[in-house]
Formats: structure tokens, C-alpha cells, sequence
């Protein structure tokens, strides 16, 4: 049996995947305490054996313990999965863990190219360097995947890069019925300036329920700075007239309230910016660094609503429209009042997301062998 261990410090849905491409492996999960109550709450069932907590302000200071105890347990693979500061203890962890390495990155400029302006941002280049150098694989989202190998073959033939897609479709299609005979359409993500704008599906909204109230959109994410309280604040105004299909949060939905707008919506509309800067160095979104919208379809099986400018793996292109402006975002949603174009999209979203099982995802990554990998 094959042993793996995981440190996840941000995003708990890696381990979540892999968890489902390892079912026979024996895995430790390295968590921090919020990570784990939020992985808890979104899937009461996850509930492993073998799971140390260890604090981020705790790397630094017991680095070379939390080292010698993952050696102690001699390890096959060890995953990094998405880290965004405390590069320094995680270039010593890459240096002196035993076992190979899997680093897991959705910020390809951001490691491969960052932005230097600061005496910071030289010694993070630095780390990220050395974790980069010291790593046996980096995993990277399908459309992030295809495009190094397309557009950037110099970096891609550079490094061991893998596809391991941020979540994967368990197979159980939980939707939960809301008896109201209407189309729900949620808006998944913070709502922040640097990835996602509002102006046009406000715009649209406000035209639409003029025409009919047969839509809900659930805007489930939270207000990020000045912007995202703005969003907010005419969301709400909206909501005063429309009670029924108005769904906003002032702060970030717990994981069970997340998990209940997405279980219970029927379509995924995505206004993701083409570029993302927060972290420094510009990322193409879709291309560089992926989007969540694109996660969302898969995991909770539904039609998409995507700007133009993102690349839509290939799996999911017949059940996805895409819009460029705000009449087509329009007609985008008005399409789905027609019956027959809504259950073919409903069905099309099953099939797809059935295209991204751990099964098939095994089966498609002929550039790492999952079952030859600790050989």
C-alpha cells in the first residue's frame, strides 16, 4: 500500500481530490485548524485517521520536527498543494523531505515568473526557486496544462508537469429540489475588482426582471473591499423588490451554506476578468491561472455561463455559453426558459462532469502514471 502525505494550507478541495486518486493509499493530512473545520463542515463524512494540525505560524518554528516526523513515516509521495507566502520553511520542507514530491500550483507566472520589486519579492523568488527545483512533478489544472504545452513548450518541456484537475465529480449527482419553478443561477467567488465585475449582470438583471421572475440568482460568495460592499449594497436594494430572487451574504457563506446555493442552483454564470494582479505579477485567467467557475460545473454538474475570453476545457463546450457583452449575457439566460434548451443542458452538464471522475481522470494522465508513480 502506498503511503502519501499532504499538507494543505489554503484550498482543502485538493486534498479532496486526492484523496479519490489514491482510494487504496494510506494518507496523512497536514491541515491547519481551519482547514479542517471548514473541510468538516463542507463534507461531514471526512473523517480520517491520520491527520496532524499544525498552525502557518508554526512552520517556521517547527520546521525541522514537522520534517523529521514526515520522514519517520518514510513516505511515497508527498504533495505541496497551493502555498501563497511562507515559501522559506516550505523550501527547506522540499529540500530535506525523502519521499518524491508533488508541488501543485494554479499561479503559473506568479511561480514561474514573478514580480520583483521589492528585497520581499527577491527573497520569494528565490524560495519559490529552490521549491520549484527540488520538486519531482508540479500539478496543474487540464486548460493550464494544455496551454504550456501549446503555447509555452520551452517551459513545459522544461519541467515534470502533471494534470490534476482542483476537483473532481464524485459521481453522486446531489440536487436539492427547491419546488419553485424557477431557474436559479449562482455567481460563485468573492465578490472582488481584481478577479470578478458585476456592472453588466447588474445591468442585466435589472432588464431582466422587467420581462419575467422567473430567475434567482445567489451571489454566493463574500463583498471583498470597497467594491464588493458596493455590490452589495445594490444587490440588496434589488432584493428589497425582489425578496424571492435575491440571494446575497455580507461575509463569507459557512461551507454548509455554500454547499446548499450550489446544490440547489441550476446554472453557473462566471464574470471572471481576463487578468489577475493581487498577487503581483499579472495571470491570464483560464490560461495562467484557472478559474473557479469552470470547478463549479464540474463538481456540482451544471451548465456554465463563462465570459469570451476564457478558454473552456473541451469537455465541457456543450454545456457552456459564453457572452461577450451584455445583450449576450442576456440572451444567455433568457435561453434557459426554453424547456427542451434547458434539459439538454442539464443532461450535457451530467454527461461532462461524468467526463472528470477519478476514473477517467486516471485514465487520461498518460504523463503520470499514479499506479507506477512511487516506482
Amino acid at each position: 500500500m502506498k503511503k502519501i502525505i499532504i499538507i494543505e494550507l489554503v484550498h482543502f478541495q485538493y486534498a479532496l481530490t486526492i484523496t479519490s486518486l489514491f482510494k487504496d493509499a494510506d494518507i496523512i493530512y497536514i491541515f491547519t485548524p481551519k482547514i479542517l473545520e471548514s473541510l468538516q463542515k463542507f463534507k461531514p463524512d471526512f473523517n480520517p485517521s491520520k491527520i496532524w494540525v499544525y498552525d502557518n505560524k508554526d512552520l517556521d518554528k517547527n520546521i525541522y520536527e514537522l520534517i523529521e516526523r514526515i520522514n519517520n513515516e518514510n513516505p511515497d509521495l508527498f504533495f505541496i498543494n497551493p502555498i501563497f507566502d511562507n515559501f522559506k520553511p516550505f523550501a527547506q520542507i522540499s529540500k530535506d523531505v525523502k519521499a518524491k514530491k508533488i508541488l501543485t500550483t494554479h499561479n503559473i507566472n506568479t511561480w514561474f515568473r514573478p514580480s520583483v520589486k521589492r528585497l520581499r519579492d527577491w527573497k520569494e523568488k528565490k524560495y519559490k526557486k529552490q521549491i520549484i527545483n527540488n520538486s519531482d512533478f508540479i500539478a496543474v489544472e487540464d486548460f493550464i496544462y494544455a496551454y504550456l504545452k501549446n503555447k509555452e513548450p520551452k517551459l513545459f518541456n522544461k519541467y515534470n508537469f502533471i494534470y490534476i484537475p482542483f476537483t473532481l465529480f464524485s459521481g453522486e449527482y446531489n440536487k436539492i429540489d427547491r419546488n419553485d419553478n424557477k431557474i436559479k443561477i449562482v455567481l460563485p467567488g468573492s465578490i472582488d475588482y481584481e478577479r470578478r465585475r458585476y456592472e453588466t449582470t447588474l445591468k442585466v438583471i435589472k432588464e431582466l426582471f422587467n420581462k419575467t421572475d422567473k430567475f434567482i440568482f445567489s451571489f454566493a460568495g463574500p463583498p471583498i473591499g470597497e467594491y464588493g460592499k458596493n455590490i452589495v449594497k445594490e444587490l440588496k436594494f434589488l432584493k428589497e423588490k425582489l425578496p424571492n430572487n435575491i440571494v446575497v451574504f455580507d461575509e463569507q457563506p459557512k461551507p454548509e451554506e455554500f454547499r446548499y446555493e450550489m446544490e440547489s442552483a441550476d446554472v453557473v454564470l462566471s464574470t471572471s476578468t481576463k487578468y489577475f494582479y493581487t498577487l503581483g505579477t499579472k495571470e491570464e485567467i483560464g490560461k495562467t491561472k484557472p478559474t473557479a467557475a469552470i470547478h463549479d460545473m464540474i463538481s456540482f454538474v451544471m451548465p456554465g455561463i463563462l465570459p469570451a475570453h476564457l478558454d473552456i476545457p473541451n469537455e465541457l463546450k456543450s454545456s457552456s455559453q459564453q457572452y461577450k457583452n451584455k445583450e449576450e449575457l442576456l440572451q444567455c439566460i433568457l435561453n434557459f426558459e426554453k424547456e427542451e434548451f434547458f434539459n439538454n443542458q442539464k443532461n450535457e452538464a451530467l454527461l461532462n462532469s461524468n467526463k472528470f471522475t477519478p476514473e477517467k481522470i486516471l485514465e487520461k494522465n498518460t504523463e503520470f502514471n499514479f499506479n507506477e508513480a512511487t516506482k
